[in-house]
């Protein structure tokens, strides 16, 4: 099959996961991919289920993790680890925490990859949205599983459908939202996602500061070659008590020649390396954690306030000042990380 168009009124998924990865969607097209209004491929829940999953940990009304962090209730101590490849994302969602017998369908989100050799024409939607649960269907302290993954290689994208990895929402007063998940759309020909709308939000939630920290969106053009794209970390505003862990210990040198810009307030990054950036910049009331690590910047030493911010914040806002070591300058035009 050369061309694959999806019917209007189609649902294209996968089966849903339990306690394990046993179930992805993987499509190879060697022509164009037509996604009409009113179509989807939608894997929704189809992650791992409550209580399950490398991002989920056993206690009580957290979120489940991924691209980000899941919320942290009034119970949790924490909330699971981040997980996963930001370029090639593959992985599901995980499930939510609950309290007594919940036993809920706040599932992780699944996980899809789709090759195209021709054009991706989308005006339907390419969703991995973890779920969460109304208050009254079962038990309390229900947290939102985490977005899944929507991994996207095409030569051209058109369209204004969209792209969603976003985490579940907790609806329950002692629940957190889950993390958002991953989304990678690499355009292998062409330098326009047109009006497509991607987004890895981490899950509301009706408590306050317990929303899911945001996951990560890698967009790619074919002029920004491979591995040169742009990652877009963007909460749209939630206010989350957790973090968005973007460089996971074992995939430090996949973003290795990025240039960091935080833009999100309440946003906090933290690292779990020490990490090589081309570029660093801040904008206001976002935090930049180092710890005990260290982050090689390959450009000469500057403010790390962003003048382009219209109400710039106080500047130098990381924990240790004195462990950021200024490297020169450097032209290249690497991958290009954004907190909104």
């Amino acid at each position: 099959i050369t061309n694959i168009t999806i019917d209007p009124s189609a649902v294209v998924s996968h089966l849903a996961n339990v306690a394990s990865e046993d179930w992805t969607l993987e499509i190879d097209i060697p022509g164009n991919l037509t996604i009409p209004s009113g179509a989807s491929i939608n894997l929704d829940g189809r992650g791992y289920e409550d209580r399950e999953g490398p991002g989920n940990i056993y206690q009580y009304g957290h979120g489940g993790s991924y691209g980000g962090r899941g919320g942290k209730s009034s119970y949790t101590s924490d909330s699971g680890p981040t997980y996963g490849s930001i370029t090639g994302p593959l992985n599901i969602g995980s499930g939510g925490g609950w309290y007594n017998n919940g036993g809920g369908i706040n599932h992780g989100g699944g996980a899809m990859k789709l090759t195209v050799g021709g054009t991706t024409a989308l005006d339907g939607d390419l969703s991995a949205d973890g779920q969460g649960i109304s208050e009254g269907l079962t038990d309390s302290a229900m947290g939102g599983g985490s977005g899944g993954s929507v991994w996207l290689t095409t030569s051209a994208l058109t369209g204004s459908g969209t792209i969603t990895a976003d985490g579940g929402p907790a609806l329950y007063s002692n629940g957190s939202g889950g993390g958002g998940g991953r989304i990678s759309v690499v355009l292998t020909g062409s330098g326009s996602f047109a009006s497509v709308t991607m987004t890895a939000t981490g899950g509301t939630s009706v408590a306050v500061n317990t929303e899911g920290a945001a996951g990560t969106i890698y967009r790619q053009t074919q002029s920004h070659g491979d591995g040169g794209g742009i990652v877009l970390i963007d909460n749209k505003r939630h206010d989350s008590n957790r973090d968005t862990d973007i460089f996971p210990v074992s995939l430090t040198n996949e973003i290795a020649n990025a240039a960091l810009i935080v833009t999100n307030t309440g946003t906090t990054v933290v690292l779990y390396s020490d990490i090589f950036l081309r570029e660093v910049l801040l904008y206001a009331g976002v935090d930049v954690t180092l710890g005990s690590y260290t982050m090689y910047v390959n450009s000469a030493e500057h403010n790390l306030e962003d003048v382009t911010d219209p109400t710039p914040g106080v500047t130098n806002q990381v924990d240790d000042y004195s462990h950021i070591i200024w490297l020169g300058v450097d032209s290249y035009e690497g991958t290009v990380i954004m907190f909104l």
